[in-house]
């Protein structure tokens, strides 16, 4: 299970660490909401097709709520991740190898392979929603980011319980 940081007496907010935060993540829904499209060349088993969708419309739903509140505040910051040239090469070489492990793979393998990218996609995407809001000053907004941390919880939980099923 994931684990929930605990929270301290005094609060106090970093916008810069909110902002990198959501852009962080912002990057990833909006990744994460095109995972379906793999369903058009693959072929998987009812209940694992049930959860892409669902991972791919939480996504697709949490990156038009950060688009929303960023259009109607330019205080957060979605544009630039802020990461070091090596980080970005460092992940576009996991992205590449990933891509390349689940489209050469078929079958037990294939749908393996794609719940272990989502469970670490998740992992780091409700943390990062966390994040933002433990530094998001505004308790409606900073309920917003924790309800889409814990929806990506509930994904992440569904993930690896049917992990579980299939080894």
């Amino acid at each position: 299970e994931l684990a929930k940081p605990a929270a301290s007496a005094k609060k106090s907010f970093d916008p810069a660490t909110r902002n990198n935060s959501l852009a962080l993540l912002d990057e990833l829904l909006n990744e994460e909401k095109n995972l379906s499209k793999i369903l058009i060349i693959k072929r998987e088993s009812r209940e694992l097709n049930r959860l892409v969708k669902n991972i791919s419309e939480a996504a697709g739903n949490g990156a038009k709520l950060l688009k929303s509140m960023a259009k109607k505040d330019p205080g957060l910051q979605l544009a630039g991740t802020g990461l070091p040239p090596g980080e970005q090469a460092g992940r576009k070489a996991i992205s590449k190898t990933k891509e390349h492990l689940l489209l050469h793979s078929k079958d037990a393998e294939f749908e393996f392979q794609l719940l272990l990218t989502q469970a670490e996609a998740l992992t780091y995407g409700v943390h990062l929603a966390q994040v933002a809001a433990d530094n998001e000053p505004r308790r409606d907004r900073a309920r917003e980011f924790s309800s889409l941390s814990a929806q990506l919880k509930q994904l992440h939980e569904q993930v690896l319980a049917m992990l579980r099923k299939k080894t």
